[in-house]
């Protein structure tokens, strides 16, 4: 008798804690964990519109949780519902239909009024209908970090002022027409990084004016006819092609290739071509004698201090699952350098 005193006793006690160290606990706890103390406690059930991070993937429920989704659901209603700020929204939807949407746009709605700075959503299926993203959520000035996976985003003419915090961009398995790519990579000036995976729904990738533009990742569908990316300070880009094979160089001229990428992006530190299932893969890394300033074209060109054409110093050429016959391209970085020398280094790795 005593000891279930005592029991009872010291579960009043935590019941009666504060509610700022409740939080503080449930701060250590993984989301599921979370999840499931807000669903089963009801002392707890409002706790967790306090969490500064929501990461509620697919990567972080477990079955337990998958198996009751509605209970789920709920829960995200009730964190939607707060007006307390959120750094950082990870949702996992394990399918949609339009019985879903009020309550998805609702969740997202929910996260741009507590001011989200990075937001996730990733949809299970990818079967239609497809979720169309809210353009309400792509003008709000919190968003420093957006990633889409499975939904579509289509607008029916170029749209201004769109999330102009935006440093990072990841979109996969997207369908969006090029009016809503051309709106997200024409306005969102503070964009540093750019993936787009797997997308479909337009024809041509471009961008331009991103000045502030350090890596790009595309892999495309046989849709897409041409991509131009024009990033003076341009770092990475990396090329996946949904191909057979990296052996006509993802279907592309391989001197061609670079001799554009370098006249819009003249200072890249690594540049990296792959098929799809990455068997077959060209990597190449870029060392100046100094490190070309960031700057802007003048009059249509470079200054001499930003081209890789006057500071190139080494070339590291390596290809994976096939060994390339690489002297053209070694000529091209050999022969375009301007006032010095350039070493190529090559080495082909077997897969």
């Amino acid at each position: 008798m005593e000891k279930k005193f005592h029991s009872e006793n010291e579960s009043d006690r935590i019941s009666e804690l504060p509610e700022f160290i409740k939080t503080h606990i449930l701060s250590y706890l993984d989301t599921k964990d979370v999840v499931r103390t807000s669903t089963l406690s009801r002392c707890w059930r409002a706790l967790p519109t306090w969490l500064l991070d929501l990461d509620l993937s697919s990567y972080n429920l477990s079955t337990a949780l998958t198996n009751e989704w509605e209970g789920f659901y709920a829960f995200l209603d009730r964190v939607f519902e707060s007006s307390f700020e959120v750094d950082k929204v990870k949702l996992y939807v394990p399918g949609f239909g339009f019985d879903l949407k009020s309550r998805l746009d609702h969740w997202l709605d929910g996260a741009v009024r507590r001011r989200v700075k990075e937001l996730e959503l990733e949809i299970g299926v990818r079967e239609c209908p497809r979720y169309s993203f809210p353009e309400s959520s792509l003008v709000v000035h919190s968003i420093t970090k957006l990633k889409l996976h499975k939904c579509e985003m289509k607008f029916l003419f170029l749209m201004d002022n769109l999330l102009p915090s935006l440093q990072e961009l990841c979109l996969e398995d997207v369908c969006l027409n090029s009016m809503a790519l051309e709106s997200l990579l024409g306005n969102c000036i503070k964009l540093k990084n750019v993936t787009l995976m797997n997308c479909d729904g337009f024809r041509r990738v471009e961008t331009s004016g991103l000045t502030k533009l350090e890596k790009v990742t595309f892999g495309h569908s046989v849709h897409v006819e041409s991509i131009k990316v024009d990033a003076p300070n341009l770092l990475e880009f990396r090329y996946i092609y949904d191909g057979d094979s990296v052996g006509n160089t993802c279907e592309i001229e391989i001197v061609d290739f670079f001799d554009s990428l370098l006249w819009l992006a003249p200072c890249p530190e690594s540049i990296f071509i792959s098929d799809g299932d990455f068997s077959a893969s060209k990597s190449i890394k870029f060392l100046y004698d100094e490190r070309p300033l960031k700057g802007k074209k003048n009059g249509g060109r470079w200054k001499s201090s930003n081209c890789w054409q006057h500071t190139l110093k080494k070339v590291w050429i390596e290809n994976q699952g096939r060994a390339n016959d690489d002297t053209e391209l070694v000529n091209f970085f050999e022969m375009e350098r301007i006032g010095g020398k350039v070493e190529c280094i090559i080495k082909n790795l077997k897969p």
